[in-house]
């Protein structure tokens, strides 16, 4: 990796899928959330600084607000397994 040969480390985002949307793009699962938060942290040269979503196009405030809720519930499950 790049940031381990410039002995730096790098700031990064996940982007977690928390609608049905086709056209948005992120980690599906918890499995995969996890898996990659510990290869984060293990790397030594990853800094997993916060997580991202993109909700869906509409103009329905409930469906928004909740892809920021489950993206929310998502970021304190992996504070308290010390992944956060």
């Amino acid at each position: 990796m790049k940031a381990e040969e410039l002995k730096k480390k790098q700031k990064i985002l996940l982007e977690i899928k928390t609608s049905d949307e086709e056209a948005k793009l992120g980690l599906l699962n918890e499995n995969q959330i996890y898996e990659t938060a510990e290869f984060c942290k293990q790397s030594g040269n990853l800094d997993l600084v916060g997580l991202m979503t993109m909700a869906p196009y509409t103009n329905e405030k409930i469906i928004i607000r909740n892809c920021f809720i489950k993206l929310r519930e998502i970021k304190e499950k992996l504070n308290k397994s010390g992944l956060g």
